[in-house]
């Protein structure tokens, strides 16, 4: 590489709260190579920085925040940035991202990572106004919701085009799964929000006026407008994704009742975006426009404005507490928002306790007086206002669905894998593999392949991969192979910051593919796009390799927090049959130790562990972490996060 940076800015931004210091670092050449950006710059300073056995709400937790070397380009739907921390919600990797703008504004002040470390003695923000960054008291604007601290900061620092990364009331009080909240709306990372709150941060607003630099400027805008281009000639994005945004999904997610049951979702998503969106907007930099605003017109929720309406919390706050009222799922989800809690564990810990409140296990004495049923909206209200100030019955909901179900003795009712829950998977072989070996526990985001292919693309799926049954979802013998693929590919456009959800079609990662006609080419863009950013020349198996590195460290790092092959299993309730879908198979626990077994190996892990081998890391240049691990084993079996006596909490009101 030159010494010129294109597309990284180039410094590191460390913040020391204990000390009330700020210092800039050069982001090192080889960092910026091995790891690329974003999720992979996070997973490394975790790596280095975060030793097993700390609590992740004391102040030896590290929150990082990551961009990538596309953020702030003209590159359409690269508007993400990563949070990535201890988790304190399941104990092991606490990451994922959000959009919106504050990604570019921070690359625009010059900075491609903010770390923050250590803890301040009493609420502050961080102000970064290009090279100036300041640390300010934030007493006045401790306890206010999200997006009316978005509104207020804007007014102090005197700049309405700054943007602001923020926690609201949850955080603050340190529910477990509290999130970073974005631009007001958009929220990453359960858990993260825990850690700003342990550390009195309550905000870090962001002010940049430089430009990114490209290598080869005319090369990439020819490769720029070639995608932006082949988006709006996209027929996925113009029938489905750029219509109605993420909502396109619930067509396909039919689970009812905490996935006791499945309920058909199409004409519910239909009747709710003719009566309540009211307009798309986009993130940085977007054409396609995905995020849905809404406004409730009538009803006992009339008035209600927001945004953004999206698939995974419609489902988590709604079908899965039984709820198939839309207009009072928009109530709950606008409160979920500003109080600045995740929507998924938020839904899943109350569907958990609905569903023991339906088998006895929960009183309505114990509920606080609540009535404990499927789709009561007046319950969920309640029980959110409870959770995020940590009140009453809410006080053990804040846990998290696995900690609350864990301490009940009552697990078999959570749908977790490693502590944590996205998405249930019931009657499946191949489509679990994705989920039970995601880095921080069942989740989509990590590498489940949402759509398949048909028409064309399919011959083409088929093509790249060499067998037409790689498409299919009931043979379960390739999957692993699959399953790698697309793990990486999820990997990779964390470390790019590419929007996973813009384009939602089996190429949906890749920069220039929606303009292209094959995987192969798509991969092929990729690559050459890169390098015409960054001026060096980036070949697909290079940056194949950075997300094997970057996938392979994040399991390297759960392994030191206790995680192995045991723990990346699905939850009973993936073993049993639906309830009315007779003709819907079981996953048979047989496939499922073999596919592991045949994705270990194609990982370079140890069947018998599912830990990295040293073999495989030092291949991948990471030859310091097979002697960690080596020097340290065994480490203590991973049982979840190191919890707090639910009554020894420590006030969060200042004065």
């Amino acid at each position: 590489m030159a010494d010129k940076w294109f597309g990284w800015a180039g410094t590191i931004l460390r913040i020391d709260l204990t000390r009330r210091k700020v210092v800039k670092q050069p982001l090192p050449k080889e960092m910026a190579h091995d790891f690329l950006g974003g999720r992979g710059f996070n997973i490394k300073i975790l790596w280095d920085e975060i030793k097993p056995g700390i609590d992740p709400l004391g102040p030896e937790n590290v929150l990082c925040f990551g961009m990538g070397p596309l953020n702030g380009t003209l590159v359409p739907l690269t508007s993400r940035f990563n949070i990535s921390c201890l988790s304190p919600l399941n104990g092991i990797l606490g990451d994922g991202n959000a959009g919106g703008h504050w990604n570019a504004e921070t690359k625009y002040a010059g900075y491609d990572q903010v770390v923050v470390t250590g803890k301040s003695e009493k609420p502050v923000y961080v102000w970064i106004d290009d090279d100036t960054v300041e640390i300010r008291d934030a007493k006045e604007i401790w306890g206010k919701m999200a997006v009316e601290t978005d509104e207020a900061l804007k007014e102090e620092v005197g700049d309405n085009r700054a943007r602001v990364a923020c926690i609201g009331p949850a955080g603050e009080n340190l529910v477990r799964f509290a999130g970073t909240m974005s631009d007001k709306y958009r929220i990453g990372t359960p858990g993260s929000g825990a850690v700003w709150g342990s550390k009195n941060l309550k905000a870090i607003v962001t002010r940049g006026t430089k430009g990114i630099e490209v290598a080869n400027s005319e090369k990439f805008l020819k490769l720029v407008e070639e995608d932006r281009k082949g988006l709006m000639e996209n027929e996925f994005i113009q029938g489905q994704t750029g219509v109605i945004g993420t909502l396109w999904l619930l067509n396909m997610i039919k689970d009812f009742k905490n996935a006791q049951e499945q309920y058909e979702t199409k004409p519910w998503v239909e009747d709710a975006f003719q009566k309540f969106v009211t307009q798309r907007k986009g993130c940085f930099n977007c054409p396609v426009h995905c995020a849905m605003y809404y406004e409730i017109k009538s009803g006992p929720y009339a008035g209600l404005r927001g945004s953004t309406a999206e698939h995974h919390c419609l489902v988590a706050l709604g079908t899965f507490c039984g709820m198939t009222k839309f207009d009072s799922i928009i109530e709950l989800y606008d409160l979920v928002n500003n109080y600045g809690l995740d929507c998924g564990p938020t839904g899943r810990v109350i569907a958990v306790a609905l569903e023991m409140a339906q088998n006895g296990l929960i009183t309505k004495e114990e509920a606080d007086g609540l009535t404990m049923e499927w789709g009561n909206a007046e319950t969920g209200i309640a029980l959110i206002h409870k959770i995020a100030n940590r009140e009453g019955f809410g006080n053990q909901l804040a846990e998290g669905d696995y900690n609350f179900a864990k301490a009940k003795g009552a697990l078999e009712y959570t749908l977790h894998i490693k502590g944590y829950s996205r998405y249930a998977s019931r009657g499946s072989n191949a489509g679990l593999l994705y989920y039970m070996t995601a880095t921080r526990g069942s989740d989509h985001l990590r590498g489940a392949q949402m759509v398949w292919p048909r028409g064309p693309d399919r011959d083409d799926y088929a093509k790249f991969f060499g067998d037409p049954s790689f498409f299919d979802q009931d043979v379960w013998q390739n999957k692993h192979i699959t399953t790698v693929f697309w793990q990486n590919e999820f990997t990779l456009a964390d470390l790019l910051e590419r929007c996973k959800c813009g384009v939602n079609n089996w190429f949906m990662m890749c920069p220039t593919a929606a303009a292209r006609r094959s995987i192969k080419e798509s991969i092929e863009g990729r690559a050459e796009l890169l390098s015409a950013v960054t001026g060096k020349d980036w070949t697909p198996s290079e940056l194949s390799e950075v997300a094997n590195r970057v996938w392979t460290l994040e399991r390297a790092f759960s392994t030191r927090l206790g995680i192995t092959r045991k723990h990346d299993w699905p939850p009973p309730k993936s073993f049993t049959p639906v309830p009315g879908k007779p003709n819907l198979k079981t996953t048979d626990p047989k496939i499922l130790e073999q596919l592991l077994d045949n994705y270990y190996m194609a990982r370079g892990w140890d069947t018998r562990t599912g830990i990295p081998t040293r073999k495989r890391l030092e291949e991948m240049g990471l030859g310091y972490v097979a002697d960690e691990l080596e020097t340290n084993m065994p480490y203590p079996e991973w049982t979840g996060p190191i919890l707090w006596p639910l009554d020894k909490y420590p006030s969060r009101k200042w004065k």
